[in-house]
């Protein structure tokens, strides 16, 4: 029997739901595995379809990332060849700067190509996110 429940269920009431109803059918168990729980979880219909949590929580990160990059390289009195390595991997559309080169730090161009990259650093972020969550957990049937 599916319940209908209306938004606004945290995953820590999810699970204490749908182990109360485990332990209501099974009440000498001790305890249940994750599976069970899931299971049960998915069978009442507790859960939404969808939490976008990682993918929105890596899209900030990715944000964020980009303009600590863009922080460090402004307002750093020099940055060696390592905080290019760094921005590089924390932050691969950094690498688009490159053809960019004749931008001046500091400038307002620099600040818009900045932006620029932080948007696509979080949009990059994101997808990261969005594929580990649909790898990760597996749709509903």
């Amino acid at each position: 029997m599916k319940s209908h429940v209306l938004g606004g269920v945290k995953v820590a009431d999810e699970v204490w739901i749908a182990t109360a109803l485990l332990h209501r059918e099974h009440p000498d168990a001790v305890d249940f595995s994750i599976d069970q729980i899931v299971g049960r979880v998915r069978k009442e219909g507790l859960h939404e379809p969808l939490r976008p949590g990682l993918t929105i929580g890596l899209g900030s990160l990715g944000l964020v990332l980009a303009v600590m990059v863009w922080a460090y390289t402004e307002f750093a009195k020099s940055a060696g060849p390592l905080a290019g390595l760094v921005s590089a991997i924390l932050c691969p559309p950094a690498l688009l700067s490159i053809p960019l080169i004749d931008v001046e730090v500091g400038t307002p161009d620099y600040r818009i190509m900045w932006a620029v990259f932080a948007f696509m650093n979080a949009a990059l972020y994101a997808v990261i996110g969005s594929v580990i969550g649909k790898l990760r957990w597996k749709p509903d049937e």
